[in-house]
């Protein structure tokens, strides 16, 4: 396979923040042929200046799982991810950070949004009501705890990096309510969006490159503005994904981290600014980490690695 073929490929699976059904098609109560996109009512996919994807993410719940599927699916529903709210410190309600309207309480940190984003997509995939309700909840207090600024969710988060912000639990966050919009629709979901990535605008170059965590992950960042421009058009979310990728960890010239969530997030991100960028550089970096990292963990090139975790 040449490599020009190679970076193609790539460059469809790695860099498609747009997302579509077939015209008609009606996901949840969301009817997506009256989405507003970059391309009208029919789609919603990269917008100019964003390069075109090769392929198009359907939303979630667009597609059915049957068979031996969905039967893994349902035992998901009805074991530990289904129940974790009963077991989990984390996925208390009653005193999380992440619930309440001001922002105080406890467990404020990236335990809910990872389980909560699963747990969502879990319910739209199955079309399960209660998971879904349940979901709800948290999002619906998540919506309600924005500041004037912008800013939302645990306050403690918002000087948690020696008085400076902790940016990245809220990039989990922002993937939980953009699967929450692509299913349902909401229309809280694009204007608090919008809102705090202006916020997150505001902050100095030197905010994307401090601590451990967002310096490494902020491609997912990157990821959510495009989303969200692809959806309002709004240029300032460029301008934000340019400054993200200026100032965080520089996963195009290498491998920096081999923590295994590290590296799922990190080697993708420059084939997400090859959307803005436009430079085969980034493209064939992504490549290159994705093939370096299979081949390490498998001993076959390009194969996915797995990471655990347990809360």
């Amino acid at each position: 396979m040449s490599s020009g073929v190679r970076l193609a490929i790539l460059a469809g699976l790695i860099a498609t923040p747009g997302s579509t059904a077939a015209e008609g098609d009606t996901v949840g109560s969301h009817d997506l042929a009256n989405s507003e996109g970059a391309l009208g009512n029919d789609y919603v996919t990269n917008r100019a200046p964003l390069a075109p994807a090769a392929f198009i993410k359907l939303p979630i719940g667009s597609i059915k799982p049957k068979g031996w599927l969905r039967r893994q699916l349902e035992l998901e529903a009805a074991g530990m991810i289904g129940h974790l709210e009963e077991i989990s410190k984390w996925c208390k309600f009653e005193n999380s950070a992440w619930a309440s309207p001001d922002g105080q309480g406890q467990f404020g940190w990236e335990e809910l949004p990872y389980w909560l984003k699963g747990y969502g997509d879990l319910g739209y995939v199955l079309n399960d009501q209660n998971i879904i309700k349940a979901a709800r909840k948290w999002i619906d207090a998540v919506l309600a705890s924005q500041e004037p600024d912008g800013y939302f969710g645990p306050r403690a988060n918002k000087t948690g990096l020696e008085g400076k912000p902790d940016l990245w639990p809220h990039m989990v966050m922002l993937n939980v309510l953009q699967s929450f919009y692509e299913f349902g629709g909401d229309p809280r979901v694009l204007p608090f969006m919008t809102r705090y990535l202006k916020w997150l605008n505001t902050q100095p170059p030197e905010a994307f490159g401090r601590g451990y965590w967002p310096r490494i992950r902020f491609g997912d960042t990157i990821e959510s503005a495009y989303w969200l421009y692809n959806r309002t058009g709004d240029a300032f979310l460029l301008d934000l994904g340019k400054k993200i990728h200026d100032n965080m960890e520089n996963w195009t010239s290498g491998v920096h981290n081999w923590h295994n969530v590290n590296l799922a997030q990190g080697f993708r991100e420059p084939g997400v600014f090859y959307l803005q960028a436009r430079d085969e550089k980034f493209l064939a970096a992504a490549f290159r980490l994705g093939v370096r990292w299979g081949g390490i963990c498998s001993g076959v090139a390009a194969a996915c690695c797995s990471g655990a975790r347990r809360r």
